[in-house]
């Protein structure tokens, strides 16, 4: 009877209570403890009296200590923190950090190392080594092989041995102190519940083959979910989870025929639905975890997101269809008023726990976040910008060529200044010092051009006795495509084909040979010097370019990246080879603005980033030529270091 009473009274009292604060100037209403208390009026477990006098000092932030309103609530002594780990060598320091800092409840750390390839595991070792709280019970590590998130988990969650368990992502750091006991508290409070996240629950609208639809979202994100409400659905979503143990292992953990990852948490929810009526929901902790952050996501990341996704979806409608269809929504908030929680260390003041921290976790894990969030802000900065910049300066030179009347002029003025020859020299210097090497021999003598490919330097021949040698093997980027290479190669003009160490050709027979390009694709170059100085005429000219530092090119007959002036006149003179010109070809600010114009094609090649259709790289770009411009106009010596190549005139004089 008395239940029946209180049924009838409480909606009353509620209307009454209202219209009294309002009057009384008790502006801060709210209905979610309103309705607690109602609800705990209507089970007997409160009388009239009480709930009248709780709701007048809940208002007037009072503590209440004359009457029993709260639900007992299981202790949290002990628990276990999950983490696994891929790949976060940047972020490792900053997410022990969080949990080290904020965790106030004694816990065992157990750490998954999920085919980490870079230096994470020592990190992580290294700092939990210099900044191992006391709070921290057992450390236990564990390795597996890249076998992805639900897998991995499952490692980490049967090594639990604590009532409680709470597994973050890698991905995930820590900012409200005490976050553990916040967590766990609608664990310890409601007998009924499995799960807690602070990421995001919801329920399933419908679900039709492999295509779901999801309605009454409740995330931290999208500012959905209250501070003081733990909010139930029918599913949740990563995040920091914690879970009461003998529940999980009732459900045998999460399903592994979901593995590698994605919805696993959706049939771990939806089973404990199904099975046994327990809840899941969200409740809400302070932490951060942007986007980028997350190696899941990443696009260095082997996780076949997409697959898993399709694969899982067909799985979860097989499972878990006819369920669905039932169109259950299981859509209930719970009040959780902030002064019920049990936190730990409240006797200590802001201040003395802000010595604490700053003594045993130093500011530089600070200082790396600060750095993530300048670099993310500065690109975010500099890609608003770079429209508006266009615009502006498209806007200026418009005004300018109104103004002056003379596009064509200020054009060429523009295209003048950004120009620049540096690095662009080398072949044409070469052949300019060919051209006039062999224009100053006298007409009619015979010359071997060894290793003439297409002999391409034919042209500067006109007045000699012209013979082509090659071994007429490289076939082009057909056959290889390591390193640089040109098109098919055409022997069709080749006079002798032979290796160039062993060239079916009588001694003493050419009055000059010359040889471009060629001694870096020789396996011993020394033998193809001897070879050259045999079949040369006593006081024969030799006629020699190589590079002095090359990238691999015509492969697989690339033996060296170049020769310097030391090997010339240490092997010439051993074959009766006497120096006459040695020059230098380029200098080291030409070889750099070389490679450096180089710089875009490697990139494509070799990378998957587009740095320099960045607009910050081209305008460092066209400042590092024109640096490199001047540097190489005023150079004194610098090719001694680095060059082009040599470029060698020689006689024999035995």
């Amino acid at each position: 009877m008395a239940k029946k009473i209180n049924n009838i009274i409480a909606p009353v009292r509620i209307a009454w209570l209202k219209f009294l604060l309002l009057t009384k100037g008790y502006m801060a209403i709210n209905n979610g403890v309103l309705c607690e208390y109602a609800s705990l009026l209507r089970a007997n477990k409160i009388n009239l009296e009480q709930f009248d006098s709780a709701i007048k000092h809940y208002f007037k932030k009072v503590k209440v200590k004359d009457i029993n309103t709260k639900i007992k609530v299981k202790p949290l002594e002990k628990l276990d923190i999950v983490l696994s780990i891929f790949n976060q060598e940047d972020l490792i320091e900053r997410v022990l950090y969080g949990i080290f800092k904020n965790t106030t409840t004694p816990f065992n750390l157990i750490l998954i190392f999920d085919g980490c390839t870079d230096n994470t595991k020592p990190l992580t070792l290294e700092y939990i080594k210099k900044h191992r709280p006391e709070r921290l019970n057992d450390l236990i590590i564990r390795d597996t092989p890249n076998v992805y998130e639900t897998r991995a988990n499952n490692v980490g969650f049967k090594l639990a041995k604590e009532d409680y368990m709470i597994t973050l992502q890698d991905d995930m750091v820590i900012k409200e102190y005490g976050w553990e006991r916040r967590l766990a508290y609608p664990l310890r409070k409601f007998d009924d519940v499995l799960a807690v996240t602070s990421r995001s629950a919801h329920d399933i609208k419908r679900m039709d083959k492999g295509h779901e639809e999801y309605t009454n979202f409740a995330s931290r994100e999208t500012g959905t979910l209250p501070k003081n409400v733990f909010v139930i659905r029918d599913i949740i979503n990563r995040g920091p989870v914690a879970f009461r143990m003998d529940y999980l292992r009732r459900l045998d953990y999460l399903n592994e025929n979901y593995a590698p990852c994605n919805l696993d948490e959706a049939d771990l929810s939806l089973r404990a639905w199904e099975q046994y009526g327990w809840r899941v929901g969200s409740f809400w902790i302070d932490y951060k975890s942007p986007v980028e952050w997350g190696k899941a996501r990443d696009k260095d990341s082997t996780m076949p997101v997409e697959q898993s996704n399709t694969k899982n979806r067909e799985n979860l409608e097989k499972d878990h269809g006819d369920y669905i269809k039932q169109n259950l929504k299981h859509s209930e908030n719970r009040v959780i008023a902030e002064n019920e929680i049990d936190y730990q260390d409240t006797e200590k003041s802001y201040f003395e726990r802000m010595i604490y921290f700053l003594k045993n976790y130093p500011k530089k894990i600070d200082r790396k976040e600060l750095k993530m969030i300048t670099q993310k802000n500065t690109y975010l900065f500099l890609k608003k910008a770079k429209n508006k910049v266009k615009n502006i300066l498209s806007s200026i030179i418009k005004l300018l060529f109104k103004i002056s009347g003379q596009e064509d002029k200020l054009a060429r003025g523009i295209k003048n200044y950004l120009y620049t020859d540096v690095g662009i020299k080398n072949e044409k210097t070469r052949e300019a010092w060919l051209e006039k090497t062999l224009a100053d021999l006298p007409a009619g003598l015979k010359i071997l051009d060894a290793g003439a490919g297409e002999c391409r330097y034919q042209k500067f021949c006109g007045h000699l006795e012209y013979v082509s040698q090659d071994f007429g093997e490289y076939a082009g980027k057909s056959a290889n495509d390591e390193g640089l290479h040109t098109d098919d190669w055409d022997y069709s003009q080749i006079d002798i084909k032979s290796d160039i160490t062993n060239m079916p050709v009588a001694d003493n027979n050419f009055d000059a040979v010359m040889s471009i390009e060629v001694l870096e694709h020789v396996a011993n170059p020394e033998e193809a010097v001897r070879e050259m100085a045999r079949v040369l005429k006593p006081d024969g000219i030799l006629i020699l370019t190589a590079p002095f530092c090359s990238l691999t090119h015509m492969a697989p007959y690339y033996f060296a990246n170049g020769l310097s002036k030391y090997w010339y006149e240490t092997i010439l003179p051993k074959y009766g080879l006497r120096i006459e010109e040695l020059v230098f070809n380029g200098n080291y600010f030409e070889y750099l603005a070389q490679e450096l114009r180089r710089l875009g094609k490697v990139q494509f090649r070799y990378t998957n980033l587009k740095l320099t259709k960045k607009l910050l790289f081209k305008c460092a770009y066209a400042y590092l030529l024109r640096a490199l411009g001047a540097l190489s106009k005023a150079n004194i010596k610098s090719e001694e270091l680095l060059c082009f190549g040599l470029q060698i005139k020689a006689k024999k004089i035995r």
